[in-house]
C-alpha cells in the first residue's frame, strides 16, 4: 500500500482495498463516477464542467451535477438489480468525494490525483480528521444501459 493513501485515509489496510490504477492527475473522483478517465471534473473554473450547473463546492451542487446525467435520489448504498448507484461524500456541508458502487458489491474511488482503488466499503475512506472526504451524505442510482 501506498505510504500518502495510508497517510490520508488510516482506515485503509491492506486487507479492505486493493490498488487498481498508478497516480494520475488526468481525471478525479467525479469523472470516474461519471465513466470518463479523460479529464479532471470540477467546479473550479479551467476545468469540466457541464452546461448549466452552478458552479459552487456544495453536495447539493455535485448532486445536480449527478442528476443531469441521469441518477436519481435513492434510501441507500445497498446494490440493486439494474442499477448502478454512487455515493456522494461532504464535510461541512461542502463536496468531498463520490465513490462508485462495482457489480461485486465493492466499491471504486479515485482518490485525487493518487490511484483509483477499490474498496470493501464506503466507511473506509472516512475519518475525523481534516484530511478526509468526511461521511457519504447522498446515494443516488440510475438504470444501467441496456446492451
Amino acid at each position: 500500500m501506498s505510504n500518502d493513501l495510508r497517510a490520508w485515509f488510516p482506515k485503509l489496510d491492506s486487507q479492505n482495498h486493493r490498488i487498481t490504477s498508478d497516480e494520475t492527475p488526468r481525471y478525479n473522483c467525479v469523472a470516474w463516477a461519471a465513466n470518463d478517465s479523460s479529464r479532471w471534473w470540477d467546479h473550479v473554473p479551467g476545468y469540466y464542467w457541464p452546461d448549466g450547473l452552478p458552479r459552487d463546492e456544495s453536495v447539493e451542487a455535485y448532486v445536480g451535477l449527478f442528476r443531469k446525467l441521469g441518477f436519481e435520489l435513492c434510501d441507500d448504498s445497498e446494490p440493486e438489480p439494474g442499477f448502478e448507484k454512487i455515493a456522494v461524500y461532504g464535510k461541512a456541508g461542502r463536496f468531498s468525494h463520490v465513490a462508485r458502487l462495482l457489480e461485486s458489491g465493492n466499491w471504486t474511488s479515485k482518490l485525487g490525483t493518487l490511484e483509483d482503488i477499490e474498496h470493501d466499503d464506503l466507511d473506509s475512506l472516512t475519518e475525523d480528521l481534516d484530511n478526509s472526504y468526511g461521511q457519504p451524505l447522498v446515494f443516488l442510482r440510475r438504470a444501467k444501459a441496456q446492451p
